[in-house]
């Protein structure tokens, strides 16, 4: 595996355009699994929303589109997945904390959808599968061989 490309693109890689390069070099250069971490989303006081909304179209939405044509256009026939999470779930007023993780899913195998809703006070309905349900999920839609989390409780396999 020559990992001069991966390497060259972390050297560059100092805001989420240049990481989203990185992490694209990376799986063109053979890697199964990327991480990102970005501790600048908390948005604590976002009352209507438009501060998050602003931050994934500005920040997350065009690296994002970016780094998926290169690796799907580079590599059609591989299986990227790429999963967005954290506690994007807010209450209101004032964007506090929930005890609920979202999370956003792209691959060849996800059929879109989404496997549960929150009510107006940010809850989720009782029976939502929990963080060990995402990773069975993300298991399925890996093909990872067997099932390593658990049986999947999400219909969303294409």
């Amino acid at each position: 595996m020559d990992l001069a490309p991966a390497q060259a693109a972390f050297e560059r890689a100092t805001a989420c355009a240049g990481r989203a390069t990185a992490r694209a070099a990376m799986v063109m250069s053979g890697t199964s699994v990327v991480t990102v971490f970005d501790n600048r989303w908390d948005s604590h006081g976002d009352n209507d929303g438009a501060d998050v909304r602003n931050k994934m179209r500005t920040t997350i939405a065009g690296p994002l589109r970016t780094f998926l044509t290169r690796v799907q256009d580079n590599q059609p026939n591989r299986n990227v997945v790429v999963c967005l999470f954290g506690d994007f779930s807010r209450d209101l007023p004032n964007s506090g904390h929930q005890p609920n993780m979202s999370a956003t899913v792209i691959g060849k195998y996800v059929k879109p959808g989404t496997t549960g809703r929150t009510d107006a006070k940010v809850g989720l309905a009782a029976g939502t599968p929990s963080v060990a349900g995402m990773w069975a999920y993300l298991a399925a839609v890996t093909k990872a061989p067997g099932a390593p989390f658990g049986a999947n409780p999400h219909g969303l396999l294409a």
